[in-house]
């Protein structure tokens, strides 16, 4: 019972306790619920119970046994006392009801028994009505073969359970290998591999570093792949020529770790993973292509594990232990590499290529898997390379990056594919528009409906034809020592030196560009404002997103499609709760959408309402105020006043009156809003729901505590129906709901409701997202209304941290905080 078989576990995972109500309450000090849920809490895990539910009695029984399958691990705290009987089952308590359903599911269930040396009031032990049924459960605990462990105080069950939630010391780590796949033989670089790993066993980090395309990055995958493997238990590759994609590649490992939801921000994720890494010392983690050391300096992670780093940049003294710089092949190895490619070439004709190509290995490579084993002679690949040489040097001649023979070569390679394989021409022409990261395969999955927006030749790629055409291109490319692929097949990449030289040798750049704006444009779906279940995509695709609307000069051929892809970003950064990072991006839809296709345009509109909800969002009222009045009329005169594009508008403009206190106009707004919706929409829609929430909001500012406390309550369970207990939407009300409770003074019920609401932030939406932070505020001032005063100071600094981080300093909620945050400091004392 008390072990974890695997030593790996989930993040997050659901616990729920199964107790009566005197267990949490005795000891008063602190009592056996309490000890159990800080247990579980310290674990990394997310407590809850049947009194997260209270607002919904009338269906008690229903909830608790949903409550419990929708669990991960049950705990069972069993006392003396039955506690209350189940509504439709009067014999059967509701410990036992969810006892008998953690065992139906099949749950792990931890059980715990106070045994009878525990030390309590009599309130904890009397119990004269049912005290014979609780004797016969606890006896039937003992033959049921489930493990139970007898427990006499709150302290000693909070450090059995902590120890059964949290894998034993020295457990070992999931296998996961995320190395791709490297060059088609390796040959050579023996001396520099030895460096490598004496500096990795002797130390932590090492840099590996030289100039581009020297074999760096082979060199890293040769080692992690295929020399050292079995020092390892995790392998993760983070790609690192595109700064943002640092995070996303930690936060991809915290996920696949189950350290981390795909909800959670790669803020929170990465710290996570953080944590799980300093515990480990079986992984390495590859940083491949950084730029500089500030690009990764604050995100390498402490701990026992190993870090290998690829740069071009020789400035690691006081990051890396070690630092091997990686220069040109000899030529015995160029010799080989030639060989390996061709076993017919003679060592002379094989040392003049390399002579000539300067004992490069990527270069090495592209000359032979693109010209000398598909019936070009040395000779003629010889005079190609004069000719072409020529040329280059007098079209680049201040050229530093790349020298003559290398533009080339890659010059030749390219019009070797594009006279062989047109179609490989096509794809490896939209990889090099689409940035400098890994693009998912999966993405032209998403076309099948839409294949008119490719180019002609890479249209049957998109439709049903994927297992032949696409995976036929694919190998191509590798074949011609161009791409590199994925371990799992899943994603493949171009090096940013020949995406360089294809962008810059394209006849109709602005072409191709908009083809692959279209290409991500319905790719992604729309639909992800609190619609986590659309997200993964967003963040997968997001560093082409960026990619290509980055190309300013490019986007007057999709202005409108640019616009679009440019506010659903911003709306995934929002809703994903980065809202600092959303708005000039917000700003830069609306004003392009407005300046192209006008101020009246839905598309302006849409992108000018999300503008100013984004900027509610930041504190910043007036600004919003003045765009989100101007965005709503023109969708009234446009529209007409019964449009949902135009209800959008005015929910917006109530919740900017009710910031700066209007709150009867808020309320008026509101109660038409929610009629119209009902009318329109119909009483069950999502939409619809979140204008009843709001207007509870109003009342409950009014002082309409009853009414508003109905409305939400009744709205919330419509949610929960509808969407789930983990949809945004339905925390969303569920907070509206606690603080109805909070207002009208019933502060222990309201903790009760936060507490339940804020677990599950964390878990669906990370702890620093902005509504997950208000949630948190909101549960620490009820900790201080109870006396509860340290928890509640901890949990105001915590906030404060997080929201300097996301909101900023000078943002009014960072600001409450501080100012929360004094004031039960003062109280502590």
């Amino acid at each position: 019972m008390l072990s974890d078989v695997d030593g790996h576990r989930a993040r997050s995972r659901r616990v729920f306790i199964a107790h009566t109500s005197e267990l949490g309450r005795f000891p008063e000090r602190h009592s056996f619920v309490a000890a159990a849920q800080d247990a579980i809490r310290r674990a990394g895990d997310l407590p809850f119970d049947m009194t997260v539910f209270t607002a919904s009695e009338h269906r008690a029984a229903e909830v608790c046994r949903r409550a419990v399958r929708e669990s991960d691990v049950f705990v069972l705290i069993a006392g003396f006392r039955y506690g209350s009987p189940v509504d439709d089952e009067p014999d059967l308590s509701y410990a036992e009801l969810e006892f008998a359903t953690a065992q139906a599911e099949g749950l792990p269930i931890y059980a715990f028994v106070l045994d009878q040396r525990t030390v309590g009031p009599v309130e904890l032990f009397c119990d004269g009505t049912n005290c014979h049924r609780q004797r016969d459960f606890r006896e039937r605990l003992g033959h049921s073969g489930i493990t139970t462990v007898q427990v006499d105080s709150p302290d000693r069950l909070g450090l059995l359970l902590y120890h059964a939630l949290v894998p034993p010391p020295g457990a070992r780590a999931p296998q996961i290998n995320a190395i791709p796949a490297g060059r088609m033989v390796f040959v050579g670089r023996e001396d520099v591999l030895a460096h490598v790993h004496d500096g990795l066993v002797g130390g932590r980090i090492v840099a590996l570093t030289g100039t581009s395309g020297i074999g760096k990055t082979s060199i890293a995958i040769e080692y992690a792949r295929h020399r050292h493997e079995d020092r390892y238990d995790v392998r993760w590759w983070v790609r690192a020529g595109d700064p943002e994609s640092v995070p996303a590649g930690l936060a991809r490992l915290a996920r696949r770790l189950d350290l981390a939801t795909e909800w959670e921000s790669d803020h929170a994720a990465i710290s996570e993973l953080r944590r799980w890494l300093s515990t480990r010392d079986r992984w390495l983690l590859v940083f491949d292509g950084v730029a500089e050391p500030e690009v990764v300096a604050s995100y390498l992670p402490t701990g026992p594990g190993k870090i290998l780093i690829t740069s071009q940049s020789r400035r690691w003294d006081g990051i890396a232990t070690t630092i091997v710089d990686v220069s040109l092949l000899d030529r015995p190895d160029s010799v080989a590499v030639l060989h390996s490619w061709m076993e017919d070439i003679s060592d002379a004709d094989a040392a003049q290529v390399a002579e000539e190509l300067g004992d490069v290995p990527s270069v090495l490579d592209v000359a032979a898997g693109s010209l000398l084993t598909r019936g070009v002679s040395p000779a003629e690949f010889l005079d190609r390379l004069t000719r072409r040489t020529s040329q280059v040097r007098q079209q680049h001649r201040t050229d530093s990056e790349q020298g003559p023979a290398t533009r080339a070569t890659w010059a030749i390679a390219f019009d070797a594919l594009a006279d062989n394989d047109p179609t490989a021409m096509d794809l490896l022409t939209v990889l090099a528009w689409c940035g400098v990261e890994p693009l998912p395969l999966s993405v032209f999955d998403a076309l099948a409906e839409r294949a008119d927006v490719l180019p002609p030749r890479l249209q049957p790629l998109a439709t049903g034809a994927r297992s032949g055409s696409l995976a036929e291109c694919v190998r191509t490319l590798r074949g011609y020592g161009m791409v590199v692929l994925a371990l799992d097949k899943s994603t493949v990449l171009l090096h940013r030196v020949p995406a360089g030289l294809l962008q810059a040798r394209t006849n109709d750049p602005a072409h191709w560009h908009a083809a692959v704006v279209r290409l991500l444009r319905h790719a992604l779906p729309f639909d992800i404002w609190e619609n986590p279940a659309e997200w993964e995509p967003w963040r997968r695709l997001l560093p082409h997103v960026r990619a290509v609307t980055e190309q300013g000069r490019l986007l007057d051929q999709v202005t409108e499609d640019a616009a679009w892809l440019i506010d659903r970003m911003a709306t995934y950064l929002q809703t994903t709760g980065q809202p600092r990072e959303a708005e000039p991006l917000f700003r830069r839809a609306y004003e392009l959408s407005r300046s192209t296709l006008g101020p009246d345009a839905p598309a302006t509109l849409m992108c000018g309402n999300n503008l100013a909800n984004n900027l509610l969002v930041l504190g910043r009222l007036e600004e919003s105020a003045i765009l989100v009045k101007d965005t709503r009329d023109r969708r009234r005169r446009t529209l007409g006043a019964d449009d949902p594009d135009t209800f959008k508008s005015e929910k917006n403009l109530a919740l900017v009156l009710s910031a700066v206190g209007r709150y009867s106009e808020a309320r008026a707004l509101d109660a038409d809003l929610y009629e119209r919706r009902t009318r329109r929409l119909g009483p069950e829609h999502v939409d619809t729901l979140s204008s009843a929430g709001n207007l509870g909001d109003d009342l409950r500012a009014l002082g309409e505590f009853a009414q508003a406390r109905g409305l939400h309550q009744r709205t919330l369970d419509r949610l929960r129906a509808i969407l789930g207990d983990d949809h945004p939407r339905t925390l969303n009300c569920a907070d509206q709901l606690a603080e109805d409770l909070a207002a009208a003074g019933d502060y222990q019920q309201a903790r009760s409701v936060y507490q339940g609401t804020l677990d599950r932030r964390r878990r669906v939406q990370g702890a620093d997202h902005p509504s997950t932070l208000t949630c948190a505020q909101n549960f620490a001032t009820a900790l201080l209304a109870l006396g509860e005063t340290a928890a509640a100071v901890d949990e105001y600094r915590d906030i404060l941290e997080r929201r300097r981080v996301v909101l900023g300093d000078n943002h009014s909620r960072t600001r409450d905080t501080e100012w929360a945050l004094a004031r039960a400091t003062v109280a502590l004392r």
